[in-house]
């Protein structure tokens, strides 16, 4: 799953993602970045971010991060960060879990940047994978110490190699979700248009 995610997302694939969070962060000189995968997302923060530290509980993940970044890893759980109270001053969760210890690690006047999927994300391929597939529209987000300040959507089409598909079917859960058939039939095709849909939560912590 780390090969096909580092693969998937090397290849620019999210780039317009990537593009729209450096440009909500608002230039931190420390950040988070919780769940961070094999480090993509957090290579791109190091950009805007004086000091950058990306945590994943896989030491797979974090192994394959310290190649290609020049922030900070460590390998945990984000049910119990690691980290000092009030250290950062942004926070980004990207597909991953949210915890309910970021409050505590945030500053005063601090972000939390969190993406999940949208209504729309991968919907082009759900409908080939399953018989019945629905938008499911999000309640507001809420988190106990913070202010939800923006809600943005991020919603792009990407055109998919035959490999491509297969890496983003691998670092997805429709790996496990999927019929052994719906897979074969994928890896013979030769390329493949669908949505990408995320939700971009911005909070922030006052006080």
């Amino acid at each position: 799953m780390v090969s096909a995610r580092g693969r998937f997302l090397g290849a620019g694939y999210y780039k317009v993602l990537a593009d729209a969070l450096v440009r909500l962060m608002e230039r931190p000189h420390r950040l988070a970045d919780l769940g961070c995968g094999e480090g993509y997302f957090t290579a791109a923060f190091c950009d805007v971010a004086s000091e950058v530290y990306g945590l994943d509980i896989s030491k797979v993940a974090v192994r394959a991060a310290c190649k290609q970044s020049r922030g900070q890893f460590v390998v945990a759980s984000t049910m119990r960060l690691p980290f000092l109270s009030g250290m950062f001053d942004a926070v980004t969760v990207i597909m991953a879990p949210t915890s309910p210890d970021i409050p505590r690690i945030l500053k005063k006047g601090a972000l939390l940047c969190r993406v999940s999927p949208g209504e729309r994300h991968l919907f082009e391929l759900r409908e080939l994978a399953y018989s019945e597939v629905r938008a499911v529209k999000q309640p507001p987000m809420e988190i106990d110490g913070l202010t939800n300040v923006s809600c943005e959507q991020v919603r792009f089409k990407i055109l998919l190699s035959s490999d491509g598909l297969v890496d983003l079917i691998t670092m997805t859960p429709m790996q496990f979700r999927t019929s052994k058939e719906f897979r074969e039939r994928i890896s013979q095709l030769d390329e493949f248009c669908v949505t990408t849909d995320f939700r971009v939560d911005l909070f922030r912590k006052d006080s």
